[in-house]
């Protein structure tokens, strides 16, 4: 881990966005490992917060923006129609391609 920390540069922050970080709820480690289904919370209601070590921000943590619920089924119900002889379509081409006798 030492070779890779050398090789990473540390973001530049512009001064705007150091003036939002430091708005924003900062917590320790300790402290995120003992609270973190209360801070999950706040970041899913829009709350972002950091994670620190020794008063170092290391980690921002925000919800996703991906939906939250799977789409349901029957989410085309009134959009297609199934007939009613649906379970039995085509049966008679299927028996007589099964039946017919091979050469």
């Amino acid at each position: 881990m030492g070779g890779l920390a050398r090789r990473v540069k540390p973001a530049r922050l512009s001064p705007s966005s150091l003036v939002y970080l430091a708005k924003m709820l900062t917590v320790n480690i300790h402290e995120a490992k003992t609270q973190l289904s209360r801070l999950i919370a706040l970041a899913l209601k829009g709350e972002p917060f950091l994670i620190a070590k020794a008063g170092t921000p290391l980690v921002k943590v925000s919800a996703l923006d991906a939906p939250r619920t799977p789409k349901r089924l029957g989410f085309l119900s009134g959009h297609v129609k199934v007939p009613k002889d649906f379970n039995t379509m085509g049966s008679a081409k299927i028996a007589a391609q099964f039946s017919a006798e091979r050469p």
